[in-house]
């Protein structure tokens, strides 16, 4: 489960809207999950670029995070 903080959703959304992509969102990934080398990713996506293996995540009832 992701828990995004109130404050951390008023950064996205800042972010989102600088980008004037409608559509865009913001993905969080893990790269080499289960080892010592894990860790996580943050990136800001356009709609096309999403892979359809996404979990959608609402932020204020806005469906603006995928979570890979």
């Amino acid at each position: 489960m992701i828990a995004i903080a109130a404050d951390a959703q008023s950064h996205f959304r800042r972010l989102l809207e600088q980008q004037g992509e409608p559509g865009a969102g913001i993905r969080v990934g893990v790269v080499k999950p289960g080892t010592p080398q894990a860790d996580c990713t943050l990136e800001l996506c356009e709609p096309a670029e999403l892979s359809g293996n996404e979990w959608i995540v609402g932020i204020e009832d806005d469906p603006a995070i995928g979570a890979r």
